[in-house]
Protein backbone atom coordinates (compact mmCIF):
# COMPACT_ATOMS: atom_id res chain seq x y z
CA UNK A 1 0.00 0.00 0.00
CA UNK A 2 1.85 3.65 -0.82
CA UNK A 3 1.61 5.82 1.68
CA UNK A 4 3.43 9.22 2.32
CA UNK A 5 6.96 9.20 4.13
CA UNK A 6 7.81 12.62 5.27
CA UNK A 7 11.44 12.77 6.46
CA UNK A 8 12.77 15.29 8.83
CA UNK A 9 16.38 15.81 9.29
CA UNK A 10 16.54 18.03 12.33
CA UNK A 11 20.02 20.93 12.22
CA UNK A 12 21.45 22.22 14.89
CA UNK A 13 23.66 25.35 15.31
CA UNK A 14 21.58 27.25 12.93
CA UNK A 15 19.43 30.27 12.87
CA UNK A 16 16.63 31.82 10.82
CA UNK A 17 19.20 32.83 7.98
CA UNK A 18 19.06 29.37 6.94
CA UNK A 19 15.34 29.53 5.62
CA UNK A 20 16.32 31.46 3.06
CA UNK A 21 18.74 28.70 1.51
CA UNK A 22 16.96 27.24 -1.66
CA UNK A 23 17.53 23.45 -2.10
CA UNK A 24 17.03 20.94 -4.70
CA UNK A 25 15.10 18.01 -5.50
CA UNK A 26 12.03 18.87 -3.63
CA UNK A 27 13.97 19.36 -0.15
CA UNK A 28 13.39 22.13 1.95
CA UNK A 29 14.44 24.00 5.45
CA UNK A 30 11.95 24.21 7.65
CA UNK A 31 11.43 26.40 11.52
CA UNK A 32 9.33 25.03 14.33
CA UNK A 33 8.51 26.85 17.25
CA UNK A 34 10.49 24.99 19.99
CA UNK A 35 7.55 23.92 22.57
CA UNK A 36 6.09 22.48 19.39
CA UNK A 37 9.35 20.62 18.38
CA UNK A 38 10.12 19.48 22.03
CA UNK A 39 6.83 17.84 21.87
CA UNK A 40 7.56 16.12 18.60
CA UNK A 41 10.49 14.39 19.72
CA UNK A 42 8.84 13.33 22.88
CA UNK A 43 6.47 11.47 20.89
CA UNK A 44 9.04 10.14 18.11
CA UNK A 45 11.35 9.07 20.37
CA UNK A 46 8.90 7.81 23.32
CA UNK A 47 10.66 9.80 26.19
CA UNK A 48 9.11 12.42 28.68
CA UNK A 49 8.99 16.35 27.39
CA UNK A 50 11.40 17.58 30.17
CA UNK A 51 14.01 14.93 28.58
CA UNK A 52 13.77 15.41 24.96
CA UNK A 53 14.12 19.23 25.94
CA UNK A 54 17.45 18.39 27.77
CA UNK A 55 18.55 15.55 25.39
CA UNK A 56 18.37 17.45 22.34
CA UNK A 57 19.30 21.12 23.72
CA UNK A 58 21.56 21.33 20.36
CA UNK A 59 18.82 21.56 18.35
CA UNK A 60 16.93 24.54 19.95
CA UNK A 61 18.16 27.59 19.19
CA UNK A 62 17.98 29.60 22.63
CA UNK A 63 17.73 33.15 21.24
CA UNK A 64 15.33 32.66 18.89
CA UNK A 65 13.22 30.00 20.71
CA UNK A 66 12.96 27.62 17.03
CA UNK A 67 13.89 24.48 15.63
CA UNK A 68 15.07 24.15 11.94
CA UNK A 69 14.95 20.82 9.87
CA UNK A 70 15.24 19.76 6.65
CA UNK A 71 12.04 18.06 4.84
CA UNK A 72 11.06 16.25 1.70
CA UNK A 73 7.68 14.20 1.34
CA UNK A 74 7.47 11.43 -0.61
CA UNK A 75 5.36 8.38 -1.51
CA UNK A 76 6.47 4.57 -1.17
CA UNK A 77 4.90 1.28 -0.68
CA UNK A 78 4.91 0.10 2.51
CA UNK A 79 3.75 -2.36 5.03
CA UNK A 80 2.60 -1.93 8.52
CA UNK A 81 0.21 -3.62 11.12
CA UNK A 82 -2.47 -2.18 12.91
CA UNK A 83 -0.75 -0.72 15.89
CA UNK A 84 1.50 1.39 12.95
CA UNK A 85 3.95 -0.70 13.24
CA UNK A 86 6.33 -1.36 10.46
CA UNK A 87 6.54 -4.62 9.17
CA UNK A 88 8.01 -4.39 5.66
CA UNK A 89 10.81 -1.23 4.45
CA UNK A 90 9.34 0.93 2.36
CA UNK A 91 10.30 0.04 -1.16
CA UNK A 92 11.19 3.52 -2.84
CA UNK A 93 14.98 3.83 -2.44
CA UNK A 94 14.45 7.69 -1.81
CA UNK A 95 13.81 7.02 1.85
CA UNK A 96 17.19 5.76 2.23
CA UNK A 97 18.50 8.53 0.02
CA UNK A 98 17.31 11.61 2.20
CA UNK A 99 19.63 11.01 4.70
CA UNK A 100 22.63 10.96 3.12
CA UNK A 101 21.58 14.27 1.11
CA UNK A 102 20.87 15.72 4.58
CA UNK A 103 24.10 14.89 5.23
CA UNK A 104 25.79 16.12 2.57
CA UNK A 105 24.55 19.50 2.76
CA UNK A 106 25.57 20.01 5.71
CA UNK A 107 29.51 18.77 4.84
CA UNK A 108 28.95 21.12 2.20
CA UNK A 109 27.70 24.11 4.37
CA UNK A 110 30.76 23.41 6.73
CA UNK A 111 33.31 23.82 3.87
CA UNK A 112 31.75 26.90 2.67
CA UNK A 113 32.08 28.89 5.70
CA UNK A 114 32.70 28.43 9.80
CA UNK A 115 29.82 27.32 12.24
CA UNK A 116 29.22 23.52 13.43
CA UNK A 117 26.41 23.20 11.37
CA UNK A 118 25.21 18.72 11.80
CA UNK A 119 22.12 17.17 10.99
CA UNK A 120 22.59 14.70 13.75
CA UNK A 121 18.95 13.14 14.24
CA UNK A 122 16.51 12.41 11.56
CA UNK A 123 13.12 10.69 11.37
CA UNK A 124 10.60 8.93 9.15
CA UNK A 125 7.24 9.27 9.69
CA UNK A 126 3.68 8.50 8.30
CA UNK A 127 -0.08 9.27 9.05
CA UNK A 128 -1.40 6.48 11.42
CA UNK A 129 -4.97 6.27 12.80
CA UNK A 130 -5.01 10.44 12.18
CA UNK A 131 -1.49 11.20 13.80
CA UNK A 132 1.69 11.47 12.89
CA UNK A 133 3.80 7.96 13.38
CA UNK A 134 7.71 7.58 13.84
CA UNK A 135 8.37 4.13 11.76
CA UNK A 136 12.39 5.17 11.81
CA UNK A 137 15.21 7.15 12.76
CA UNK A 138 18.94 7.81 12.87
CA UNK A 139 21.40 9.59 14.47
CA UNK A 140 24.64 11.06 13.63
CA UNK A 141 27.48 12.52 16.03
CA UNK A 142 26.39 15.37 17.85
CA UNK A 143 28.40 19.25 17.05
CA UNK A 144 31.00 19.46 20.13
CA UNK A 145 30.99 23.39 19.63
CA UNK A 146 27.92 25.57 19.87
CA UNK A 147 29.49 27.52 16.91
CA UNK A 148 26.23 28.90 15.01
CA UNK A 149 25.84 28.86 11.21
CA UNK A 150 24.65 31.93 10.02
CA UNK A 151 23.92 32.97 6.42
CA UNK A 152 24.08 37.25 5.12
CA UNK A 153 22.28 37.26 2.66
CA UNK A 154 24.86 38.30 0.48
CA UNK A 155 25.91 34.99 0.66
CA UNK A 156 22.89 32.60 0.35
CA UNK A 157 22.88 32.55 -3.78
CA UNK A 158 27.10 32.15 -3.68
CA UNK A 159 25.75 28.77 -1.14
CA UNK A 160 23.24 27.76 -3.37
CA UNK A 161 25.76 28.07 -6.27
CA UNK A 162 28.54 25.86 -4.43
CA UNK A 163 26.03 23.32 -3.02
CA UNK A 164 25.15 22.70 -6.55
CA UNK A 165 29.13 22.73 -8.19
CA UNK A 166 30.57 20.87 -5.62
CA UNK A 167 29.81 17.12 -5.78
CA UNK A 168 30.93 14.80 -2.55
CA UNK A 169 33.56 12.61 -2.57
CA UNK A 170 35.65 14.56 -4.39
CA UNK A 171 37.53 12.61 -7.42
CA UNK A 172 40.90 13.52 -6.43
CA UNK A 173 41.91 11.23 -3.86
CA UNK A 174 44.56 13.65 -1.83
CA UNK A 175 41.80 16.51 -2.21
CA UNK A 176 39.09 14.09 -0.92
CA UNK A 177 41.79 12.72 2.15
CA UNK A 178 42.16 16.76 2.84
CA UNK A 179 38.52 17.41 3.34
CA UNK A 180 37.95 13.97 5.74
CA UNK A 181 40.62 15.69 7.56
CA UNK A 182 39.00 19.06 7.70
CA UNK A 183 35.41 17.24 8.55
CA UNK A 184 37.10 15.26 11.55
CA UNK A 185 38.88 18.18 12.95
CA UNK A 186 35.56 19.04 13.75
CA UNK A 187 34.97 16.10 15.86
CA UNK A 188 37.64 16.40 18.18
CA UNK A 189 37.66 17.50 21.68
CA UNK A 190 40.88 18.08 22.08
CA UNK A 191 42.34 21.33 20.12
CA UNK A 192 46.09 20.16 19.68
CA UNK A 193 45.55 17.21 18.01
CA UNK A 194 41.84 19.34 15.91
CA UNK A 195 45.03 21.51 15.34
CA UNK A 196 47.19 18.53 13.96
CA UNK A 197 44.72 16.80 11.90
CA UNK A 198 43.77 20.35 10.06
CA UNK A 199 48.27 20.89 9.67
CA UNK A 200 48.46 17.54 8.27
CA UNK A 201 45.22 18.46 5.50
CA UNK A 202 47.51 21.34 4.37
CA UNK A 203 50.73 18.50 4.33
CA UNK A 204 48.28 16.28 2.01
CA UNK A 205 47.26 19.31 -0.37
CA UNK A 206 51.08 20.66 -0.47
CA UNK A 207 54.01 18.60 0.47
CA UNK A 208 56.15 17.74 -2.32
CA UNK A 209 56.83 14.66 -3.72
CA UNK A 210 60.72 14.88 -2.77
CA UNK A 211 59.87 16.08 1.03
CA UNK A 212 62.93 18.75 0.63
CA UNK A 213 62.46 21.85 2.51
CA UNK A 214 58.46 20.20 3.68
CA UNK A 215 57.37 23.08 5.62
CA UNK A 216 58.81 26.08 3.59
CA UNK A 217 57.56 24.76 0.35
CA UNK A 218 53.95 24.25 1.56
CA UNK A 219 53.74 27.85 3.39
CA UNK A 220 55.12 29.42 -0.31
CA UNK A 221 52.86 27.25 -2.34
CA UNK A 222 49.33 28.03 0.07
CA UNK A 223 50.38 31.71 -0.16
CA UNK A 224 50.66 31.40 -3.82
CA UNK A 225 47.51 29.77 -4.03
CA UNK A 226 45.59 32.03 -1.80
CA UNK A 227 47.08 35.38 -2.10
CA UNK A 228 45.44 37.77 -4.49
CA UNK A 229 48.15 40.29 -4.80
CA UNK A 230 51.87 40.17 -3.38
CA UNK A 231 51.22 41.52 -0.14
CA UNK A 232 48.31 38.91 0.44
CA UNK A 233 50.72 36.29 -0.14
CA UNK A 234 53.35 37.52 1.91
CA UNK A 235 50.95 38.15 4.95
CA UNK A 236 49.91 34.12 4.30
CA UNK A 237 53.52 33.27 4.15
CA UNK A 238 54.22 34.67 7.75
CA UNK A 239 50.82 33.33 9.45
CA UNK A 240 51.29 30.00 8.26
CA UNK A 241 55.22 29.89 9.87
CA UNK A 242 53.26 31.17 12.63
CA UNK A 243 50.98 28.32 12.82
CA UNK A 244 53.81 25.82 11.60
CA UNK A 245 55.75 26.69 15.32
CA UNK A 246 52.57 26.01 17.12
CA UNK A 247 52.51 22.23 15.30
CA UNK A 248 56.09 22.20 16.40
CA UNK A 249 55.14 23.35 19.98
CA UNK A 250 52.61 20.18 20.30
CA UNK A 251 54.30 17.69 18.16
CA UNK A 252 57.74 17.68 19.50
CA UNK A 253 57.33 19.34 23.06
CA UNK A 254 53.63 18.34 23.91
CA UNK A 255 52.18 21.53 24.52
CA UNK A 256 48.66 21.23 22.89
CA UNK A 257 47.51 23.62 25.57
CA UNK A 258 49.46 26.48 24.00
CA UNK A 259 46.61 26.30 20.63
CA UNK A 260 44.08 28.70 21.55
CA UNK A 261 40.71 28.91 19.50
CA UNK A 262 41.46 31.75 17.28
CA UNK A 263 44.39 29.76 15.98
CA UNK A 264 42.28 26.59 15.65
CA UNK A 265 39.47 28.41 13.57
CA UNK A 266 43.06 30.74 11.40
CA UNK A 267 44.28 27.55 10.52
CA UNK A 268 40.58 25.61 9.82
CA UNK A 269 39.70 28.52 7.46
CA UNK A 270 43.26 28.25 5.44
CA UNK A 271 42.34 24.55 4.92
CA UNK A 272 38.82 25.17 3.92
CA UNK A 273 39.60 28.31 1.24
CA UNK A 274 42.90 25.46 -0.09
CA UNK A 275 40.48 22.77 -0.36
CA UNK A 276 37.67 25.20 -2.23
CA UNK A 277 40.61 26.67 -4.57
CA UNK A 278 42.31 23.28 -5.93
CA UNK A 279 38.18 21.54 -6.04
CA UNK A 280 38.36 24.53 -8.95
CA UNK A 281 41.18 23.42 -10.91
CA UNK A 282 40.57 20.00 -11.21
CA UNK A 283 44.60 19.02 -11.13
CA UNK A 284 46.45 16.09 -9.51
CA UNK A 285 48.44 17.08 -7.07
CA UNK A 286 51.74 16.96 -9.30
CA UNK A 287 50.18 19.24 -12.04
CA UNK A 288 48.77 21.44 -8.90
CA UNK A 289 52.38 21.50 -7.44
CA UNK A 290 54.03 22.14 -10.66
CA UNK A 291 51.85 25.28 -11.13
CA UNK A 292 52.25 26.38 -7.82
CA UNK A 293 55.80 26.38 -8.34
CA UNK A 294 56.12 27.77 -11.18
CA UNK A 295 54.37 31.04 -9.89
CA UNK A 296 55.09 33.56 -7.66
CA UNK A 297 53.70 35.89 -5.08
CA UNK A 298 50.38 38.02 -6.04
CA UNK A 299 49.84 35.10 -9.30
CA UNK A 300 46.50 35.41 -11.07
CA UNK A 301 46.03 31.71 -11.23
Amino acid sequence: MKKKIQFMGLLSNVDSSILKLKLDNGYKIYSMPEKEGVTLISTFDKVGVLDARMDNSSYFNSTEKEMYYISKTFESDMEMNSEGILTDLPTEPEYRDSGEYGREITRLMRLFKEGDIRMAKSYYFTEHDGSNHNFMSFRNSLPISDSKYHLEDSEILELENFIDKIKLPFGLPYLQLAFESFEESHNIHNRGLSFLILMMALEVLFSPADDRELSYRIRRNIAVLLGKTQGESEAIYKEIRKLYDIRCEISHAGKWKTVNQESLLILREYVRKAIKRISLFGKSKDDLSDLLNASGFGTDL
